[in-house]
């Protein structure tokens, strides 16, 4: 299968050379490495270009006459790709040298699968970290497993968070046409993850194949995701059984307004949005059958001053 990268970058001269490096470094090399610079100000430029000069067989550098900014400079690489595999990847990070050959060889077991992401392990104060993307985001194998065998990607990064990172993400050049064009509104591997999902085309490799940079100046990230108890008891009861029907109700509402939100971009969440409807309406019939008369009087004075629900007494109140 031939490879191909598609590499953005703004402003990266601290750490863009150690991230082609190991892109070069790999046990089987890309095929070629698509750089499109966003019109970086620092010296970005002149160290691509040295590695252009080097290397004139796989880099091809593209300067964008205007700043795209990340997700439509995202897309304009990713277009630019000729490889029946498209691997993306920030400016920041590192690849450890098995990736492209894991990546290959996973698409060779399951040919009906249009991508995959793994995991990555993070730095942190430029040093390498035990903990790892999936750590930071509360995701384990078996919610990982529940999500892929139920395919329930699209309910879950709804309800609680996106689960694919951009720079572990490869996609297959016969499905690129399933994504693309990229949305303005949505961070691109976020689009990505709900665009395939619905069509059931991505999966997993419970592999760490690269190094995710967690610092004050990188575009996008995870690094100031905070991991809150009451999502980690969430998704808990998500693969277990829900027994907190308040908590439920709380990100079945979440995800209900980004599927309205985002359905306008993505026309095919508005099922999701029937979906979300329902199990709210499910739930709440639920809560009120199973709570006491107290808790019950307590909970719709809450819900009713705050607003919780986003409804009327009479709509809460069923029978």
């Amino acid at each position: 299968m031939k490879t191909s990268v598609a590499l953005c970058t703004y402003n990266g001269a601290k750490y863009i050379a150690e991230q082609i490096e190991s892109i070069l470094a790999q046990t089987i090399s890309p095929n070629e490495i698509i750089i499109c610079d966003d019109g970086s100000i620092d010296n970005t430029i002149e160290i691509l270009k040295r590695y252009k000069e080097k290397y004139p067989d796989i880099i091809k550098l593209y300067r964008n006459d205007q700043n795209l900014k990340v997700i439509k400079n995202f897309e304009k690489a990713i277009s630019l790709c000729t490889g029946d595999i498209i691997f993306l990847s920030d400016q920041d990070d590192i690849w450890f040298p098995n990736k492209i050959k894991e990546v290959i060889n996973f698409f060779e077991k399951h040919p009906n699968i249009g991508a995959c992401f793994h995991n990555l392990q993070l730095i942190k104060l430029g040093e390498l970290s035990e903990d790892t993307v999936w750590d930071a985001i509360l995701l384990k194998k078996n919610i990982l497993d529940f999500i892929f065998e139920k395919n329930k990607l699209v309910e879950y990064i709804l309800k609680y968070n996106n689960i694919l990172t951009g720079a572990a993400l490869a996609i297959k050049k016969e499905i690129v046409n399933h994504i693309l064009p990229l949305d303005e509104r949505l961070i691109h591997d976020y689009q990505i993850a709900l665009k395939l999902g619905i069509r059931n085309e991505i999966t997993f490799i419970p592999k760490i194949l690269g190094a995710y940079r967690i610092h004050e100046n990188q575009q996008i990230g995870v690094g100031k995701l905070l991991s809150k108890k009451d999502k980690e008891k969430s998704i808990k009861e998500y693969i277990e059984g829900i027994e907190d029907i308040e908590l439920e109700i709380k990100y079945l509402l979440t995800a209900l307004e980004k599927a309205q939100e985002y359905s306008c971009f993505i026309p095919e969440l508005s099922d999701y949005v029937d979906f979300f409807k329902s199990k709210i309406k499910n739930s709440k019939i639920d809560f009120f059958k199973k709570t006491t008369y107290i808790q019950k009087k307590k909970t719709l004075f809450r819900w009713y001053r705050y607003k919780f629900l986003n409804t009327s007494l009479l709509d809460v109140l069923i029978k």
